[in-house]
């Protein structure tokens, strides 16, 4: 399994938070100030197609050639069909909770939903020790447990805020065709099924000395008819009536490259880190980009913002800075004799 050096993983850490960031401030600024009329869907079967591209280029430069990156995916995809197999899950459970997160929202309210999601925090530690056979100290579940509170608090009153403009306004009144355990069951489904992909194809790609690449290529060979198929489903309308590029431009294009880039960038978390770093990520990149939002868009940052951003910050001192025997300890257990 490849190790890396704690200053590495904050690299790590800090590059993934600050690419989410700017990631989640364009896309807001695409769709609120620029009123952009692209067809999301699209957009992101668009992300897949190009980091399969990538990966294509990078095993091109890996391998040594065209000759040599035909007879390496002809190994791993074409005489593997069972090992290419595996990377279905993956891809699978991704879609699911693409669709739990559309379901979810039909029938509750956003802050609501917005805090549940992250009990995929949580989920992600506790599959980490199933699947993984990871060790955590109890300071190191108690930075996963303030991060999980941290996050929840700004998530459910900023989409509070986004939704009234006023952090005193009551939560909006759930519809009569609402059902909120329907919502309940499909956001803890979506959340579980997000951390189990995650711990799942971390296992994948450190259980053996497959490339990276290689496991990557072999998602993508799942990932992207599913998100063609998924935006042809649920906007065939859209796509029909105005073109699959409706609405695209020059920051369309950007948001699509910087995507299929964090995208890429969090497979290798995986494989030097680990997935709570990515959650740890994540979160950071909540905090980053409220705190943009605040300049750019008039955002308005109350105390929840002040206390949730601390919690983060405060579980990410817990869990990496301080743990680093731990840390140590965890990595030479896992790295091969």
């Amino acid at each position: 399994m490849a190790t890396t050096t704690l200053p590495k993983k904050l690299v790590l850490l800090a590059v993934l938070s600050l690419t989410g960031s700017v990631y989640a401030v364009l896309v807001r600024y695409s769709k609120v100030t620029a009123k952009l009329t692209y067809v999301s869907s699209t957009v992101v079967a668009m992300q897949e197609l190009l980091k399969m591209v990538v990966t294509i280029f990078v095993l091109l430069v890996e391998s040594g050639g065209p000759t040599s990156t035909i007879n390496v995916l002809n190994h791993h995809v074409i005489r593997a069909p069972l090992d290419t197999s595996k990377l279905a899950i993956p891809s699978c459970l991704y879609a699911v909770q693409n669709n739990m997160f559309f379901l979810s929202l039909s029938n509750m309210d956003a802050p609501t939903q917005q805090v549940l999601l992250q009990l995929k925090i949580p989920f992600t530690a506790v599959l980490c020790v199933i699947l993984l056979g990871r060790s955590l100290s109890m300071q190191q579940w108690l930075a996963v447990l303030l991060m999980f509170f941290g996050t929840g608090l700004i998530e459910y009153y900023s989409t509070t805020n986004t939704m009234f403009g006023h952090k005193d306004k009551r939560a909006v009144q759930t519809g009569s065709n609402e059902n909120f355990f329907l919502g309940l069951f499909a956001v803890v489904l979506g959340s579980l099924c997000s951390a189990i992909a995650g711990v799942y194809f971390e296992k994948i790609i450190k259980s053996n000395e497959t490339s990276l690449w290689v496991r990557n290529f072999q998602m993508y060979i799942w990932s992207v008819p599913m998100s063609f198929l998924g935006a042809f489903v649920n906007d065939s309308h859209k796509i029909q009536e105005n073109g699959f590029f409706s609405g695209y431009n020059s920051l369309v294009w950007i948001l699509i490259l910087l995507s299929a880039f964090s995208g890429l960038l969090i497979s290798i978390v995986l494989l030097y880190s680990n997935n709570i770093t990515k959650c740890f990520a994540a979160s950071l990149s909540i905090v980053i980009s409220t705190v943009v939002s605040y300049y750019l868009f008039n955002y308005h940052i109350g105390w929840y913002f002040i206390i949730g951003s601390t919690l983060v910050c405060c579980s990410i001192f817990l869990y990496v800075i301080k743990c680093q025997p731990s840390l140590k300890k965890m990595e030479t257990e896992h790295s091969p004799a």
